[in-house]
């Protein structure tokens, strides 16, 4: 229910299928952004020492174990940072950690660099299509 709608799962030996619901009415339970390139250049972002670390692992991990280039991943980073802006989890930590532990995730089922970049901007995806559902 965190994103407004919820997630299944079903694995098979062959498979893993997964599916997002997504509510009707989401701009009820949802909070919508503006991914305006001039929106994003004039707000400021939320990171600290530990999460700059944290980005630097990921970049690290995903050129080691996968084909995904530093050139797709630093602009990828650059832009949900920007995207969440100063929003903060409930543990304190910018917001942009969620889709980089997503991305950590799913490194764990698939080596795919497109599966991955997906995950990584997976939360602002949801949004727009949201958007152009209503």
């Amino acid at each position: 229910m965190a994103h407004g709608g919820y997630v299944a799962i079903k694995e098979t030996s062959k498979t893993i299928t997964a599916l997002y619901v997504l509510p009707v009415e989401g701009e009820k339970v949802m909070r919508f952004k503006n991914y305006d390139p001039a929106y994003l250049a004039a707000n400021k972002q939320a990171e600290t020492a530990a999460t700059i670390i944290q980005e630097n692992e990921l970049i690290d991990l995903l050129t080691t174990i996968t084909r995904l280039a530093k050139e797709k991943i630093i602009p990828s980073i650059a832009f949900i940072k920007s995207a969440h802006g100063l929003t903060m989890r409930q543990s304190g930590e910018p917001y942009y950690t969620h889709p980089m532990a997503v991305a950590k995730l799913l490194l764990t089922v698939t080596k795919d660099p497109v599966s991955l970049l997906a995950g990584l901007l997976q939360m602002l995806w949801k949004t727009r299509l949201l958007r152009s559902i209503k």
